[in-house]
């Protein structure tokens, strides 16, 4: 197991899947895999949504935090270097999406 390997004792990883996906991809992807496509969105601009998200993201179904805002604002992404460490592919997002959402 990865918790008593040496080598990667004391280090941090970024853990990320084989495919970059934006946010209204994945709410498409939650969607198709719920039978709910296509999920009706409203673009709203940047500036609305950080004034609404803090005061929003207090209510259970609200699907997004100001923390979320911020990393989808600078792109959060990673090289995914961690696959050669730990010898292993990642599940796709639609698959584990589908897999963990479905009965």
């Amino acid at each position: 197991a990865a918790l008593e390997r040496e080598d990667v004792s004391g280090k941090a990883f970024e853990l990320c899947g084989p495919d970059p996906v934006s946010y209204l991809e994945l709410l498409e992807m939650i969607g198709d895999c719920l039978g709910r496509s296509p999920v009706r969105m409203v673009n709203v601009p940047l500036a609305v949504m950080k004034g609404i998200v803090p005061l929003m993201q207090m209510l259970p179904s609200f699907p997004l935090t100001i923390d979320q805002l911020q990393m989808l604002i600078e792109g959060n992404t990673c090289n995914g270097s961690w696959r050669q460490v730990f010898g292993f592919e990642p599940v796709g997002l639609r698959a584990g999406i589908g897999s963990y959402l479905r009965p």
